[in-house]
């Protein structure tokens, strides 16, 4: 039931909804943080590109996400290290260096990237 709170209506969202009879995560608590990414990802096309999703998209979009995570957390971890990515400890650049920190995303299939460097 929405309540009057932002803060009401988080907490009921993520920290007051307990687990099913089975002990399954219920679907408030299974869905409810793809939406929110969603809607945060939507927000942000919205002020930095002038886009926003149709809201029947937005859910297929965050059910989408929710099904991708949930299937990668069935699959058996491996232990041993890929040869294709060697594994170094991060150093902190020589003195009189700067450190530059850079990502990037892209939608798969379209021709949209993003990237930022700080």
């Amino acid at each position: 039931m929405p309540m009057d709170s932002v803060y009401s209506n988080m907490a009921s969202l993520m920290i007051n909804e307990k687990k099913g009879h089975d002990g399954e995560l219920t679907a408030r608590m299974r869905y409810g943080p793809w939406f929110l990414w969603r809607i945060w990802k939507d927000r942000n096309d919205l002020c930095f590109t002038g886009k926003h999703l149709q809201a029947d998209l937005l859910v297929h979009r965050a059910l989408g996400d929710a099904k991708e995570w949930f299937d990668q957390l069935r699959k058996p971890i491996s232990t041993q290290a890929s040869a294709a990515t060697p594994q170094s400890r991060w150093k902190p650049p020589p003195s009189g260096f700067l450190k530059c920190n850079v990502d990037a995303s892209w939608v798969f299939g379209q021709n949209l990237t993003g990237s930022q460097v700080q």
